[in-house]
C-alpha cells in the first residue's frame, strides 16, 4: 500500500445500497430507509450499534443518494466551532440548491451546552446522529436536527 492509498477498510466500504450486508430491518423492501431511499426524501435518524456495522456507511450512501454534501463531526474531538463551521457550509451548500448531511459520531460525549448549541444549530440541516450501541438511551437533548426541504 502506498502512502496515498486509503486504508484497507475504506477500499471495501459498500459503495452502494445493493453492497450492503444485513441491515434488513432498516433497508429490506417496505423498510424505513429503503423507502426514503427511493423516494428522496431523507429524514434525521439515530444510528446505534456496535462498531463495523455499517453506521458510517450508511451514513454516506444517504448523502450520495440525496445529493447532499458530508460533513462528519467527531464529539470526541470537536466542539461548537465544528458544529458554527458545519452551519457556514449547510448554508452556502443550500444557497446553491444542495442539501447537508452532517454526521455526529459518538455524540453522547458531548456536554450538556454543546447539546443545546448543536440543537439550535443544525435544527435545519439533515442529520444523521450515532449513539453507542452500549449506552443508547433516546433523548430529546441527543436527536439533532430534522430534514430541511427544498
Amino acid at each position: 500500500m502506498t502512502s496515498g492509498s486509503p486504508p484497507l477498510a475504506e477500499r471495501l466500504r459498500p459503495k452502494t445500497l445493493a453492497e450492503v450486508v444485513g441491515q434488513r430491518h432498516l433497508l429490506g423492501e417496505g423498510m424505513a430507509l429503503r423507502l426514503a431511499f427511493e423516494s428522496g426524501q431523507p429524514h434525521s435518524c439515530i444510528f446505534w450499534g456496535p462498531p463495523g456495522t455499517g453506521k458510517t456507511t450508511i451514513a454516506r450512501l444517504m448523502a450520495d443518494a440525496f445529493d447532499a454534501q458530508f460533513i462528519t463531526i467527531s464529539a470526541v474531538l470537536g466542539g461548537v466551532k465544528d458544529i458554527r463551521e458545519a452551519v457556514e457550509k449547510a448554508q452556502l451548500a443550500q444557497q446553491q440548491g444542495r442539501r447537508t448531511l452532517v454526521f455526529v459520531d459518538e455524540v453522547h460525549r458531548f456536554n450538556k451546552y454543546i447539546k443545546v448549541i448543536a440543537n439550535q444549530r443544525l435544527k435545519n440541516i439533515f442529520c444523521a446522529v450515532f449513539v453507542p450501541w452500549h449506552n443508547f438511551q433516546a433523548r430529546s437533548s441527543m436527536i439533532l436536527g430534522r430534514v430541511q426541504h427544498g
